[in-house]
């Protein structure tokens, strides 16, 4: 799952005038009316990202298209511009008005997927999806950096974790909604004229883009809260300083996570077309139930993660990446009997363990980061980070399920072992990179402890 993006908003102080954050009762409410608005919209990125999974086999028909194609449009063609403008979003969003920037972008990346819809070649829907890549690389550093304005130090956490959920919810209802879209768009081509001359493919991305416009209007009723005062920085380590001596885990801190989220990235762009291929199952059918899946076990998946991080801290400093590591290796098994089971049912029900355990890392990769890291140096570690952690857990997971799938199995009908063998890879390697890294990050940690007690 693609993850929120932490920003040098993050590092801010809370703001030293009277404003939302330090006002009770009233202004507490609305700060949880802001985080609202926002899950909405994190649900509007979900989406318009998502839907594409829905509808491979109408676009490789009618574009004439492979499965490597598919897995370059649901990785790499998103996670190029999503990954690289995360750190000029936060740029923007630090300088000027977030709540304006932030509609602005939504309505970009809605504009951007109906220009999916109108893509008649496999170049125009790879741009279209480089547009949805830009203008949901602004939600994350937006989102964050209102939230810090209008909740206290002690609540800012679970505001963060409420958000989160967000993501959880917007996967499962992405699937519910794109399917709901999926079947509604064959009739309503012919009974709404706009539609007419579209193929129902098409039609589902112009369905599906609608809801992010009104939630565009919903995000200018916020009040841009006042500015923080940024805490001075002056005597504190600079950016290559802090990096270089902390390089061996951070290699292996963001190739180990982001191959774990590449599974998760992999599963949900291809499960809806196994289930056809391999089942005969209706798309819609399919992404029903995954859909039920990541709403239910998907935000237990979140919350088990954080409560089992801090059970395991009471034994082990490393805890974090600990159990990441373990999450991995679990995860392996799972996803190749989940999708070689030859009974859908079978299937189904080893997709449920997948979901909960493939979300439950999700809030350990950036814990690891926030344990380590000076609040002068927090927003552009996170950033970079994060950026790494995306490009390789977006664009790798999809593309190598296809390569599997096209170039050593050959035949389409085969997707169930690409899927398998691919994710299953991922997540043993994604494991393996993590346990190898576990010292490297208990050696930082002390020396962020040494810092603290200085």
């Amino acid at each position: 799952m693609d993850r929120p993006v932490e920003l040098p908003a993050m590092a801010m102080a809370l703001p030293a005038q009277p404003g939302p954050a330090s006002a009770p009762g009233k202004a507490a409410r609305y700060g949880w009316y802001v985080v609202g608005v926002l899950v909405l919209a994190y649900i509007a990125a979900f989406l318009d990202r998502q839907i594409l999974s829905l509808l491979v086999g109408p676009i490789k028909r009618d574009i004439g298209i492979s499965d490597v194609q598919i897995g370059l449009l649901q990785g790499l063609a998103f996670a190029i511009f999503y990954s690289t403008c995360i750190l000029p979003a936060g740029w923007l969003v630090d300088r000027f008005n977030r709540r304006n920037i932030l509609a602005m972008a939504l309505a970009i990346w809605c504009l951007m997927t109906i220009a999916c819809g109108l893509s008649r070649s496999f170049p125009e829907l790879f741009m279209a999806r480089m547009g949805v890549g830009i203008g949901e690389a602004v939600l994350g550093p937006a989102a964050f950096s209102l939230i810090s304005n209008y909740f206290a130090k002690a609540r800012l956490p679970l505001a963060i974790s409420v958000y989160s959920i967000g993501g959880s919810l917007g996967a499962g209802l992405a699937y519910i909604f794109g399917a709901f879209a999926e079947r509604m768009a064959a009739p309503a081509t012919a009974a709404l004229p706009f539609l007419q001359g579209f193929a129902p493919w098409q039609a589902a991305f112009f369905i599906v883009a609608a809801p992010g416009f009104a939630i565009s209007l919903l995000i200018l009723t916020i009040r841009e809260p006042a500015r923080a005062r940024v805490a001075g920085a002056q005597g504190g380590p600079s950016l290559r300083a802090f990096l270089s001596p902390r390089s061996r885990f951070l290699a292996h801190y963001c190739l180990g996570i982001g191959l774990l989220t590449s599974v998760s990235y992999a599963n949900m762009a291809w499960i809806p077309a196994m289930f056809e291929r391999t089942y005969g199952w209706a798309t819609a059918d399919t992404a029903r139930w995954l859909g039920l899946m990541m709403l239910v076990f998907g935000t237990a998946g979140i919350l088990a993660g954080g409560m089992g991080a801090i059970r395991l801290s009471r034994r082990h400093a490393d805890a974090t990446l600990r159990l990441a590591a373990i999450i991995a290796l679990v995860l392996a098994p799972i996803c190749l009997v989940a999708a070689i089971a030859g009974n859908p049912y079978l299937s189904l029900a080893l997709y449920v363990p997948f979901t909960f355990l493939s979300t439950s890392f999700v809030s350990l990769g950036p814990t690891a980061i926030q344990l380590i890291t000076p609040d002068a140096l927090r927003g552009r570690v996170n950033g970079i980070a994060l950026m790494l952690v995306n490009i390789i857990g977006i664009s790798v997971g999809p593309l190598v399920v296809a390569l599997l799938t096209d170039h050593l199995f050959g035949r389409e009908a085969m997707l169930r072992w690409g899927l398998g063998i691919g994710s299953g890879l991922l997540s043993l390697t994604a494991g393996l990179c993590l346990l190898t890294g576990l010292s490297a990050y208990r050696r930082v940690l002390r020396d962020a402890s040494d810092i603290e007690e200085a």
